[in-house]
């Protein structure tokens, strides 16, 4: 599930971050090499190295360059080996993959961010894509930036490694950074990152509690019990370097929350505390619990380092005691704020005597493993020893800490990553279906646009200007040489060179009917026709010989759906249930339709055997005039659907409409 780098755990430090770190806010330079996770922006164009130095040797090849305003994720900083060398630090990639640096020959190249730490709760929400993890904090798609590449691998080869979070899935984020108004997020357990918007969709929304946003902004926004979506929003941060010609500053870095303040928040309240005291400055936060029988606890939480004081009476003890636990997590929160009592919690001690502890007494001589005669005397106040001493504990304790580390983010693989595939199954059938609607509705549609043979743009002027002013709403088109009918699904119709008895007794009375059935109109030259007006009723004539044409519309149950005349007497009859009935059609129709299986939806007869047919499936098969027959094969080759051609029954090669989605 999870592609990570070897650096993913916790490693011992090669020196004091403390110091480090200080030593470069007074402007001394990096002296020292730091483990840590930092965020840097590019503020001149710079190309990868395989090793951590400047030379052009050393480029690798291939990579692809870190421009202008690009930010990059970087694990380890490693100071220049040169005394006064004008380049450095180096910053090896987070994802492994290179280095890159700060300074290069005396001038800057990129920039540190602000990184803010804690733990952050965002939803996906990128409907039927989902969001792929990036390998640094950017929004950009080329392969060498998704997670899980190297060097080598080809795009398809990458898009196997990818990770990928579906739609309305929540990921939860350890760092996060911003730059530009797009809060990049470092996805907790991984190297990865996500991205809040790109261009004006925002494509990672952060889940706030609801009691934490009243807090801040919108008193009466939120209801209790639910959890609020908001889109995310930072304060802009301005670009600066130190290239010539700019002025340089690097805003301090967030404090981390090792226990964010929203979660203990929202602990608190599930458990009964109330909040009693809090001091941004010294980073605490106190809670009060009733314990019963008039007695009280104080649970003060020191958020940023996790450590935890409990004041309380104990059993069996007349005056109230204060205890300790460092170190603590989510779990250790929930077991104090549930029973502040609770003896089960790792890691507590009582406030100790003034010089009864770890370094007292030469215990930090003992602590280091060795003995020194008299040390209880000669060490005991030995500054350097009790440092050392602490030194060592801290490190067995990071080591420890990096073993946790491991087994949890393995653990956290395993859940999370079960999770994130069954959501990425039900994006794909959403998606499965979702397409299969389209592609029904596809199937269903009538067609938005069409095409006409420019002949009869003289014959029936009045047909193409009313198609031409709209044609979003037209229903049904039939046309002869010197005639043509076009209903509409409001129930209005336009019509021309119809026999006036029969359009005053079918269509001008339909005009404005309260009917439910929309105007249909099937004809000949030779005169015959099938009309439907819109309350339902029908009329025909199939000409004086055809009593097998009369018997099938007078057929009460079988309603007719589409009816098409050619020439010379010959029809096809489409009924309302799939069946269909015809005579004197070309065989190599009647063969297609028997072998499609489906029902025909559209139909169309010509002379000298021209037709064309719809399927229900989509389905179509054509035999046309040569003009026609290009026309419709060029809109096939260019991807759109033919969904109908009407035809004249007779003088055809001048007499036809397409009509396609």
């Amino acid at each position: 599930c999870f592609h990570t780098s070897p650096r993913l755990g916790v490693s011992p430090p090669r020196s004091h971050a403390r110091d480090a770190g200080a030593g470069e806010a007074l402007g001394m330079g990096l002296v020292n090499e730091i483990d840590e996770l930092r965020v840097y922006r590019v503020i001149q164009t710079c190309q990868l190295r395989n090793a951590p130095n400047v030379s052009e040797g050393s480029r690798i090849k291939d990579a692809p360059d870190f421009t202008v305003g690009d930010l990059f994720a970087v694990c380890h900083v490693k100071p220049s080996a040169l005394e006064g060398s004008d380049n450095g630090p180096y910053l090896s990639l987070s994802n492994a993959y290179g280095w890159l640096f700060e300074r290069k020959h005396n001038s800057a190249m990129s920039v540190r961010m602000p990184l803010e730490r804690g733990l952050f709760a965002y939803k996906v929400s990128n409907k039927g894509v989902g969001l792929a993890l990036r390998a640094h904090p950017t929004n950009r798609d080329e392969p060498e930036l998704k997670f899980g590449y190297s060097h080598g691998l080809s795009a398809e080869e990458t898009a196997l490694g990818q990770v990928l979070y579906p739609h309305d899935h929540v990921v939860w984020g350890d760092a996060r950074v911003t730059f530009e108004g797009v809060t990049y997020v470092r996805v907790q357990g991984t190297t990865g990152w996500l991205f809040s918007r790109r261009g004006e969709n925002n494509v990672l929304v952060e889940c706030v509690d609801a009691d934490e946003v009243k807090r801040l902004s919108n008193p009466n926004g939120v209801g209790e019990n639910q959890l609020a979506l908001v889109d995310v929003r930072s304060d802009a941060i301005a670009i600066a370097g130190n290239a010539p010609g700019y002025a340089v500053h690097v805003p301090n870095e967030v404090v981390p929350e090792m226990l964010p303040l929203r979660d203990l928040r929202a602990m608190a309240k599930r458990h009964g505390l109330r909040e009693s005291f809090f001091n941004q400055t010294s980073w605490v936060v106190s809670f009060v619990k009733d314990l019963g029988a008039g007695e009280t606890g104080r649970v003060d939480v020191y958020y940023t380092t996790g450590t935890i004081g409990v004041t309380l009476r104990h059993h069996r003890e007349l005056v109230r005691t204060q205890g300790f636990y460092p170190r603590c997590g989510i779990r250790e929160v929930e077991l104090l704020f549930k029973n502040p009592r609770d003896a089960n919690v790792r890691g507590g001690y009582k406030r100790r005597r003034q010089h009864d502890g770890p370094f007292g007494n030469g215990n930090a001589v003992r602590t280091m493993g060795v003995y020194v005669e008299n040390s209880s005397d000669t060490y005991a106040d030995d500054e350097e020893m009790k440092l050392r001493g602490e030194l060592r504990g801290l490190d067995g304790a990071m080591d420890d800490l990096r073993k946790q580390r491991e087994s949890l983010v393995s653990l956290l693989r395993e859940t999370e990553g079960s999770s994130r595939r069954g959501a990425l199954l039900r994006m794909r059938r959403e998606n499965e279906m979702r397409e299969a609607a389209a592609k029904e509705l596809a199937v269903q549609s009538k067609g938005s646009r069409w095409t006409i043979v420019n002949a009869m743009r003289d014959s029936h002027p009045a047909l193409v200007q009313s198609l031409e002013a709209n044609f979003t709403n037209v229903e049904h088109v039939a046309l002869t040489e010197r005639a043509f009918f076009v209903s509409r699904a409001n129930g209005r119709c336009l019509f021309r060179g119809i026999h006036p008895d029969r359009a005053e007794e079918y269509f001008i009375g339909s005009i404005g009917s309260s009917g439910n059935t929309v105007p249909y109109y099937a004809m000949a030259s030779d005169g015959r026709h099938f009309a439907r007006h819109c309350s339902g009723a029908s009329s025909w004539n199939g000409g004086d010989d055809d009593e097998r044409f009369s018997e099938l519309c007078a057929d009460p149950n079988r309603a007719v759906a589409r009816v098409a005349f050619g020439d010379p007497g010959s029809w096809f009859i489409v009924f309302e249930n799939g069946r269909w009935e015809a005579k004197g059609v070309p065989d190599r129709m009647v063969d297609f339709v028997h072998a499609n299986g489906s029902s025909p939806t559209e139909v169309s007869l010509g002379e000298d055997d021209t037709y064309f047919v719809r399927m229900t499936n989509g389905e179509f098969d054509f035999s046309l005039p040569r003009s026609c027959a290009t026309v419709c094969r060029e809109l096939a080759n260019k991807g759109h659907a033919l969904k109908n051609v009407a035809l004249s029954p007779t003088n055809t090669t001048f007499g036809w409409l397409i009509r396609y989605e």
